[in-house]
């Protein structure tokens, strides 16, 4: 798997198949729970927002500017919809990895991903909670952006608490 600190800086980047055909854009990296490895990302679908599918980060690679991923355009399309924000369940993530074709089981591997069952077609996979987190990454943006603030003044009341008026 590449390495940590180059999977996080894939947001924002655009996401080919092996045949070049373009995928989307990585909105999120997604980690495993309990590995703390990169697992998944959320890529963006849709030509301007609102459709995003997970994809398996296994296989991808980077050569820069973009992700090279060996799935294709109609699977990160036609991915099962998962709520991006809440936890993704073991089945979730076993019903995402077989639409990937990835096999899948409950024991981990050294690369974070679930090993498979020797001689064993089908994994197992009990009930649970999420097994992966959201790593969110800030970044520095140089450029002109509008802002907005509050600005308090404290302006004296013209009268003291006896109904006088106060001397300036």
């Amino acid at each position: 798997m590449t390495h940590v600190s180059e999977v996080l800086e894939w947001h924002g980047r655009t996401v080919v198949a092996t045949d070049g055909d373009k995928l989307g854009t990585v909105e999120e990296i997604y980690f495993d729970q309990e590995t703390d490895r990169p697992e998944w990302a959320l890529v963006n679908t849709g030509m301007f927002a609102g459709k995003s599918s997970f994809m398996p980060l296994e296989g991808a690679t980077s050569d820069g500017e973009q992700v090279t991923a060996p799935y294709t355009k109609d699977q990160v399309k036609d991915a099962p919809k998962i709520d991006p924000d809440g936890a993704l369940s073991q089945p979730e993530e076993a019903e995402l990895y077989r639409h990937y074709g990835v096999d899948y089981g409950e024991s981990q591997s050294g690369s974070g991903l679930p090993e498979t069952s020797p001689g064993n077609g089908e994994h197992g996979v009990g009930s649970g909670t999420g097994r992966l987190r959201k790593h969110l990454v800030s970044e520095r943006v140089v450029g002109v952006m509008p802002t907005e603030r509050d600005r308090v003044v404290v302006e004296p009341d013209p009268t003291d608490t006896n109904g006088t008026p106060n001397p300036r």
